[in-house]
């Protein structure tokens, strides 16, 4: 596959020649990325499905009245995780999907839109990613200056 993007005057600005190695591998990433997406789309209606038995059937059969919280409230944060986890596997699937196409038309812009498709996938894990931090530093910190406020350090003497 001969790749090349044209510049202003319609010359070659840059060149990128995939061998036939580097086509085996795509062609390979293609089938675990899509595996992967598919993965993730039936974990992602499985916790829909859960999500919908806590927030519906579980509390007609609940008799736990010593927990402080209704279980459909478990089943709500299930459904705003499959909502979550929903976003990154459709932009893997569309990668595997759009490598598809690329690869068997030898079409450079198509092979573009793939790998825009893998960056914004890239990048929504890294804003969970980095979400999930500031989550947990602050439940640190709040359980640091709740526990110290528990043990009595914060009181005088």
């Amino acid at each position: 596959m001969n790749t090349q993007a044209s510049g202003k005057d319609g010359m070659p600005s840059n060149t990128l020649e995939l061998n036939s190695a580097a086509i085996k591998y795509l062609s390979e990433t293609r089938k675990w990325t899509t595996f992967f997406a598919i993965l993730g789309i039936i974990g992602s209606v499985f916790m829909v499905i859960a999500g919908l038995v806590f927030i519906i059937v579980l509390p007609h059969y609940n008799n736990m009245e010593n927990i402080p919280y209704s279980v459909g409230f478990i089943g709500y944060i299930y459904l705003i995780m499959s909502v979550l986890m929903i976003l990154p596997v459709v932009y893997l699937l569309q990668f595997g999907t759009k490598l598809n196409k690329a690869l068997k038309n030898n079409d450079q812009y198509m092979l573009g839109v793939a790998f825009h498709n893998l960056a914004l996938h890239y990048r929504v894990i890294g804003i969970y990613t980095i979400v999930s931090i500031a989550v947990y530093l602050i439940a640190i910190a709040v359980l640091v200056v709740f526990g110290a406020g528990m043990a009595g350090v914060f009181q005088t003497l």
